[in-house]
C-alpha cells in the first residue's frame, strides 16, 4: 500500500475547479456523468472512464488515450516524458503506471488535469 495519496487539480479556462485528494483505492473517472470526478463535457470514454486507475496493491496508473489526450509525467525530478511516448505502439489506450514520486499533466480538450502525490494527513486526536 502506498504511503502517499494522489492529489488532482482540474483547471478549466485558467481556473481551478477541483482540488481533490483521492482516498486509498479510489479511482478518478472522467466524463460528464454523475460519477465523474474529472468533468469533461462531451467526452464519452469507450468502456473504461477512469483517468487515474487505482490498483489492488495501492498503486495507480494513468489510462491514457492518445487520440484525445496529451501531457507529460516526471518521476523523481528526472526529465519530463511526454505521455504520447508511452502510447507510441498503442493507437487506442495505454496503461501507464505511476509511482509516488510522479507528478504531471494530462490535457483533454480545454481541461487540464494536474497531479502529484502528497503525504497522508496525520491522524487527529
Amino acid at each position: 500500500m502506498n504511503d502517499r495519496l494522489l492529489r488532482i487539480g482540474v483547471v478549466v479556462c485558467g481556473v481551478i475547479i477541483i482540488d481533490k485528494t483521492l482516498k486509498h483505492g479510489e479511482s478518478a473517472a472522467i466524463g460528464s456523468g454523475d460519477d465523474a470526478v474529472i468533468p469533461v463535457e462531451d467526452f464519452i470514454p469507450a468502456d473504461k472512464p477512469e483517468l487515474f486507475l487505482a490498483k489492488e496493491d495501492g498503486s495507480y496508473a494513468i489510462r491514457f488515450d492518445p487520440s484525445v489526450m496529451s501531457g507529460w509525467i516526471q518521476q523523481n525530478r528526472e526529465e519530463r516524458q511526454n505521455l504520447e511516448s508511452f502510447a507510441k505502439n498503442r493507437p487506442d489506450l495505454a496503461i501507464i503506471p505511476i509511482e509516488e514520486t510522479t507528478r504531471g499533466v494530462v490535457k483533454i480538450g480545454g481541461t487540464t488535469v494536474l497531479f502529484h502525490f502528497v503525504d497522508r494527513a496525520c491522524p487527529t486526536s
